[in-house]
């Protein structure tokens, strides 16, 4: 079972991995304040998805939201 933390390091590192440069990562940063543009959103959804090996719906994301939303709806199971 996948805890929050995990979630949690699964989601910085999967954002990292989009990033050109090194940030600090925190749970009120948005994706947007992150450099994440659309492509990279769709990116990140794609990253994700492999990782938690199920499909996740792109219209539960975008730029603005936050990390920690982010987080709260992988952990919440959100429909797929």
């Amino acid at each position: 079972m996948i805890t929050i933390n995990s979630l949690r390091v699964t989601v910085e590192r999967a954002i990292t991995g989009l990033l050109d440069e090194p940030v600090a990562i925190t749970g009120d940063s948005s994706l947007d304040d992150l450099g994440l543009d659309s492509l990279a959103l769709v990116e990140l959804i794609d990253t994700l998805a492999k990782e938690l090996g199920r499909p996740l719906e792109d219209d539960l994301f975008n730029k603005t939201m936050k990390v920690d939303e982010l987080v709260a709806i992988l952990t919440n199971g959100a429909p797929a």
